[in-house]
């Protein structure tokens, strides 16, 4: 349950951040393809922590 909410909490983030920044900067928001790339980049957040995670169980 814990991991869920971190990957909505994340998602929810980058997106708030993303829309922010295109407010800014005065372009129009797709959201479709925003909320795309913030749910890639959380998972590829998790990925590389998960990663991590393996290699220093490994070497330990």
């Amino acid at each position: 349950m814990k991991e869920i909410l971190l990957f909505i909490f994340g998602v929810l983030f980058i997106l708030g951040v993303a829309g922010f920044i295109d407010y800014l900067r005065d372009q129009p928001i797709n959201w479709g393809d925003r909320l795309f790339k913030c749910i890639l980049t959380v998972v590829f957040i998790r990925l590389f922590m998960f990663i991590g995670r393996v290699i220093d169980k490994k070497y330990d």
